[in-house]
């Protein structure tokens, strides 16, 4: 099962070491930049007001806005 840390560069060793995870675990790091940073904190807003509300998206209408706007992306 795969354990979640959120910290910064400059602690990010200290974070692991903390952690308790075995030193053979796989480790993946994502760093973001402030823009990045900011789009994340406004997505996880949308979902948290998305979660408290009665508000369904159609996943059948959802994915297939997706596709065609990856088929207009990447053509093939």
């Amino acid at each position: 099962m795969a354990t979640r840390l959120v910290s910064t560069v400059e602690q990010a060793g200290e974070a692991l070491a903390k952690s308790g995870l075995p030193g053979n675990r796989p480790v993946a790091v994502i760093v973001f930049d402030s823009e990045e940073e900011a789009n994340l904190a406004d997505l996880k807003a949308a979902i948290h007001e998305a979660d408290s509300g009665n508000d369904f998206i159609d996943a059948d209408q959802a994915f297939e806005a997706l596709r065609v706007d990856l088929r207009k992306k990447y053509p093939l």
